[in-house]
């Protein structure tokens, strides 16, 4: 069943994407019925099969071509996006075409050409290339077979013939001329700078030089999207207890409106957070991850993380390297992990977040044990500031202290001897907020400040690492 379910995905998957070369073949290739009456008033002169279309009828590439170009109904922002209309002039007489109207002067501009013999024939090799890029000759779905046969479908794309493009503008005395039996495309462009969606529209006049004619909207409701997608964006890795195994998650960075693109962790000094070299998804998963999510999947990656609470790293002490254990602080984190992708000038983040937990190091707050997890001031009025107190718990082995605070907090830690043991110290951690020093609710990521309200502590021992603990409050004014 699981075959035949993946079978059914790939025929699906086929239709789409071979639907606009296919067509471009075949209308190239038909004869024209020649026209037995003069066009009338009202009639729509040049036939177009397709006038307003949410369908994908070109597959897009990466490579260069004679404009850059990106076709399809889902476009990038910050590149111009362009979708085609193929037209046919069914009539024994030449046809003027000029540009009425567009929906968006400034950010849609509308061309024009026609395609020859050599359009024809690319088509025909296109429609080739494709069908070998989703169904290999043997019949079977193999993921080196079908990677080979999609490289060849983009060098076949790649080599689209040169065409003569004329831009209609609107008011523009000089009419584009179809000959009689031409076969032509009229392809509208977008260029937005933020993602959304809009209808890009062109209103093109058509009429023969001796007679009325009339005019017709071409539409493509577009969805404008940046270059790169991450899935998820935020990657919760649960709790990572001391000594306990490394946490593995597995990525998925990919593009909607490009064929190709090359990706690359970015670099980091951050030994805890490790991505591997991206794997390129095969054709297979991706035509699955279209169905599953409901989007376009043009070329994506998976990208292996790993994250660990202590790593080895290496260090030089007197002028020799060796090798050196370091361990992340207790307490909850959270990590941005970056990769560089060739297409956008800026790295593509994921939010990793979790916790470190040592079950012999506890936070007690109010006598309620959150195993440094967090303290809260709860809502105070922001002039008059307040105070809370925390117990911390460490084996005896540990001397604590402050490593650093935020700036509008106040905080002393001190070992409290009644309530220690042999085997275990108690510490009591006093903390002030400083009066008229913050206001609102903290942490605020919005705020360099208060992005990152929390008490670091020292732990000084058989091994040092620290221990972090959020400060949460509100500071009102009332």
């Amino acid at each position: 069943m699981l075959m035949k379910s993946q079978m059914l995905l790939v025929i699906a998957a086929v239709i789409a994407l071979i639907f606009g070369v296919t067509f471009a073949s075949q209308f190239l290739g038909r004869k024209a019925p020649k026209a037995k009456t003069p066009p009338v008033v009202g009639d729509k002169i040049l036939y177009f099969p397709v006038m307003s279309s949410r369908q994908w009828l070109h597959p897009q590439s990466a490579g260069q071509t004679e404009d850059p170009s990106i076709l399809g109904s889902e476009m990038e922002v910050g590149v111009p996006g362009a979708y085609d209309f193929w037209f046919q002039n069914s009539n024994e007489v030449a046809i003027e075409v000029t540009l009425k109207d567009t929906s968006c002067g400034q950010c849609t501009q509308v061309k024009i050409c026609l395609a020859g013999q050599e359009t024809e024939s690319w088509n025909a090799q296109a429609t080739k290339a494709v069908l070998a890029s989703c169904l290999p000759e043997s019949g079977i779905l193999n993921a080196g077979a079908a990677f080979v046969a999609s490289q060849e479908r983009d060098r076949v794309l790649d080599a689209a013939p040169p065409r003569q493009w004329k831009k209609l503008v609107k008011g523009d005395p000089d009419p584009f001329l179809v000959p009689p039996q031409a076969v032509g495309m009229v392809r509208i462009i977008g260029d937005q700078k933020k993602p959304g969606t809009q209808l890009l529209k062109a209103e093109i006049h058509m009429r023969p030089q001796d007679g009325p004619g009339s005019s017709l909207d071409l539409t493509v409701p577009t969805m404008f999207v940046d270059s790169l997608h991450m899935y998820p964006t935020e990657a919760p890795v649960g709790t990572i207890n001391v000594g306990g195994a490394v946490v593995e998650r597995t990525l998925i960075c990919w593009s909607s409106t490009r064929s190709h693109f090359t990706l690359r962790p970015a670099s980091s000094d951050d030994p805890f957070f490790v991505c591997g070299d991206p794997v390129p998804m095969s054709d297979r998963d991706r035509w699955v991850m279209e169905q599953e999510r409901k989007t376009r999947v043009a070329s994506a990656y998976w990208v292996p993380l790993t994250v660990r609470e202590q790593a080895e790293v290496d260090e030089t002490v007197n002028g020799k390297r060796q090798k050196k254990i370091v361990q992340m602080d207790l307490g909850p984190f959270k990590q941005a992990v970056g990769l560089i992708a060739d297409c956008q000038s800026t790295p593509v983040y994921v939010s990793v977040q979790g916790d470190v937990k040592d079950p012999d190091i506890t936070v007690d707050q109010n006598s309620q044990d959150r195993i440094h997890d967090r303290v809260t001031f709860g809502s105070f009025p922001a002039a008059e500031g307040a105070r809370i107190s925390a117990t911390i718990g460490a084996p005896a082995r540990f001397q604590l202290a402050i490593d650093k605070l935020p700036s509008f907090l106040k905080a002393d830690i001190v070992l409290d001897e009644k309530e220690s043991s042999p085997a275990k110290k108690s510490w009591k951690l006093r903390m002030e907020v400083l009066p008229g020093t913050v206001s609102g609710i903290f942490p605020d990521p919005g705020s360099a400040e208060l992005r990152d309200s929390a008490i670091y502590l020292k732990m000084q021992g058989t091994t040092s690492r620290g221990i972090r603990i959020p400060v949460h409050g509100n500071a009102t004014f009332r």
